[in-house]
């Protein structure tokens, strides 16, 4: 096996030495080939392919992906302020363009009312905090 001690020493540079290389003598080659094939065939019949079937996936709309980065965002904007400021314009942008508005799902409005209300309450804390005419 050629690169073996190095992929076992320095694991993290497999792929730039292109993984472990199984090298076999010219005589050989035919009856190696035959041997790979049959371990391919054991390893599919040991570990089946699951069906596509099975596995749903979630095709989010541009307007989804929206409310659900304005959400997150303002999540994290408690920790890191500035962020906040972006959880809000991309509410308004949500909110004002009627071509994204009719393409949200209903089961993430309640995203957008909590994303909002942490907007507001953070950002109109800070202006009752840092306003010095109140």
């Amino acid at each position: 096996m050629k690169d073996e001690a190095t992929a076992n020493m320095a694991w993290h540079l497999t792929v730039a030495i292109g993984w472990v290389k199984l090298q076999v003598a010219q005589s050989d080659v035919e009856r190696a080939m035959t041997i790979l094939a049959q371990e391919k065939h054991s390893t599919e019949e040991c570990f089946p392919e699951e069906d596509d079937d099975e596995e749903i996936v979630e095709r989010l709309s541009s307007a989804d992906q929206m409310v659900e980065q304005a959400f997150r965002t303002a999540i994290i904007g408690l920790l890191f302020f500035p962020l906040q400021l972006y959880s809000l314009w991309l509410l308004i942008r949500l909110l004002v363009s009627s071509r994204l508005r009719r393409r949200i799902s209903t089961k993430r409005y309640w995203k957008i009312f909590v994303a909002i209300a942490i907007d507001i309450i953070f950002l109109g804390s800070l202006w009752l905090i840092f306003n010095p005419f109140v």
